[in-house]
């Protein structure tokens, strides 16, 4: 994966999510899971109805398929599971991620 892309898949905040849910967690977690966490880093916080709908929405026709595409994860729809591959893209975005990190801190200005 190139380097433009990784920050393509980095650059939103959802995406980020579900790589940490995902990291936490053995790499694996599941559909419903990855609704309730992007609600909860939402800006409402609320789990209603509604909400993880939306969220489930943004995971299936989005989310998903694009880290899918990526060869980071592999996900069933009908069973819900989400995996976390063993790709060498995987982890050269995860190398990126770090990257991106250890550069924002040496950026940040103090207060």
């Amino acid at each position: 994966m190139n380097t433009q892309d990784a920050h393509e898949i980095l650059a939103n905040a959802d995406r980020r999510h579900i790589l940490t849910e995902l990291s936490e967690n053995d790499g694996f977690t599941t559909i419903s899971d990855l609704a309730t966490i992007l609600v909860i880093h939402s800006e409402t916080r609320v789990e209603t109805d509604k909400a993880l709908e939306n969220a489930k929405i943004r995971l299936v026709h989005n989310h998903l398929p694009r880290l899918e595409d990526h060869g980071i994860i592999e996900y069933d729809n009908r069973s819900g599971d989400v995996i976390l591959t063993a790709s060498e893209t995987r982890t050269s975005l995860l190398d990126t991620a770090e990257e991106g990190e250890a550069m924002a801190t040496e950026t940040a200005e103090p207060f």
